[in-house]
């Protein structure tokens, strides 16, 4: 066959990674030095998407768990991959959280989730500023769906995945995203970068 003996094996059309499909290990690095832009089709330029959130599929790095735990790492992602992770969410207002974001002004936070058990209410947070508890309610199903949330950030506010009610739920989640704008776009993973 043409790809038989390939070494590399990129498959960025299905998993939107830079992770080879041979090795599992990413063996691309890239980064940029500046936020990019382009010309639209109406003529006007555009910056870019840029995913401020490090580390945007590893909830075991940066997040504190208040209240939550992982379960697992290894999960059916919704690319069909292996890079789901499972959270417990035992109690209200149990949560994943990071305390503070770069992002200033319109800012979306999105993040893939599907529930696996319990209470389907979950509230997406995106802080407006430290301590502001801004966030949307999403009904979150069996199925993989992205949820985001647009907030007008004036000072650095923070991201949370929280359990909205007393039932305890148990979630898994995909690729967080924080961008400037008031859309989520297409999901970029990072790593530390």
């Amino acid at each position: 066959t043409l790809f038989g003996d390939a070494t590399l094996d990129l498959n960025f059309a299905n998993n939107l990674s830079l992770t080879d499909s041979v090795s599992s290990n990413n063996l691309v690095t890239f980064s940029r030095a500046s936020s990019g832009t382009y010309v639209d089709s109406d003529g006007l330029i555009k910056n870019s998407a840029v995913n401020i959130k490090t580390y945007s599929n590893d909830f075991t790095q940066e997040w504190q768990k208040l209240g939550a735990s992982i379960l697992s790492t290894n999960n059916p992602d919704p690319f069909g991959g292996l890079t789901a992770t499972r959270l417990d969410l035992p109690f209200v207002n149990a949560r994943l959280q990071i305390n503070s974001t770069s992002t200033r002004g319109i800012s979306t936070f999105s993040v893939w989730m599907r529930l696996v058990s319990g209470n389907d209410q979950i509230t997406l947070l995106l802080q407006t500023s430290p301590g502001a508890s801004t966030g949307d309610v999403v009904a979150v199903t069996s199925e993989w769906q992205r949820f985001s949330t647009t907030q007008d950030v004036d000072s650095g506010g923070g991201i949370q995945i929280r359990n909205t009610t007393a039932t305890p739920a148990v979630i898994e989640v995909f690729g967080a995203q924080v961008e400037e704008g008031s859309t989520a776009s297409t999901y970029i993973p990072t790593t530390n970068l």
